[in-house]
């Protein structure tokens, strides 16, 4: 019975109906695979808790995290939805790769495969270096990761108190927030304020 409902309103004409099973079906594929919405996620509120242990395995993360997104990628694609949504991997790292199993040409293979064969508009993968100036080996590797990522792929190097500010810059980047700029003159007691 509800394999005949299923396949009558997949058969609907109506295209509002047709686009909400659509995204039904999307985002159950999304939330069985272990993804958050953007806004359901907790991780910049989260962020103010971490205390790092000095073990870092970013290139282990960087691989699993990208194994997931492309499997997500190629299970939407399959279904026709891959256009509408779009993936962001945000991997952030305080110091050297110490505890990764996978080596740095490991991790720059998987970052090619996206840059060279995932749209840039439905994948990318940014990396944010926190206080990370001192360290040679970091920003070499997080570097070689970007270049081979292409497009696909983005570095922030900051200091620990920009992280609001670049998790915001990403989110205008990505359409999610929005800024607006004023520009104003005053002329004696007149004053003109334009927004755009």
């Amino acid at each position: 019975n509800n394999q005949k409902k299923i396949f009558f309103m997949n058969q609907s004409e109506d295209p509002k109906l047709q686009k909400l099973l659509k995204d039904s079906l999307s985002a159950y594929a999304i939330k069985q695979l272990g993804f958050d919405f953007v806004g359901d996620s907790s991780l910049a509120k989260s962020l103010h808790r971490v205390n790092p242990s000095g073990a870092t395995a970013m290139r282990d993360s960087v691989i699993q995290g990208t194994l997931m997104m492309l499997k997500l990628y190629s299970s939407l694609a399959e279904a026709g939805l891959e256009r509408d949504w779009h993936f962001v991997q945000i991997t952030l790292t305080d110091g050297e790769d110490n505890s990764s199993k996978a080596n740095l040409e490991e991790a720059a293979v998987i970052m090619k495969l996206v840059g060279e064969t995932v749209p840039v508009q439905m994948l990318k993968n940014i990396f944010i270096g926190v206080d990370i100036d001192s360290s040679y080996q970091a920003k070499h590797e997080i570097g070689a990761l970007v270049a081979c990522g292409g497009e696909n792929a983005e570095f922030f190097n900051i200091n620990g108190s920009e992280i609001e500010d670049v998790f915001n810059k990403v989110k205008v980047q990505l359409g999610l927030l929005k800024t607006n700029e004023l520009t104003g003159i005053v002329i004696d007691d007149m004053a003109a304020i334009h927004s755009q």
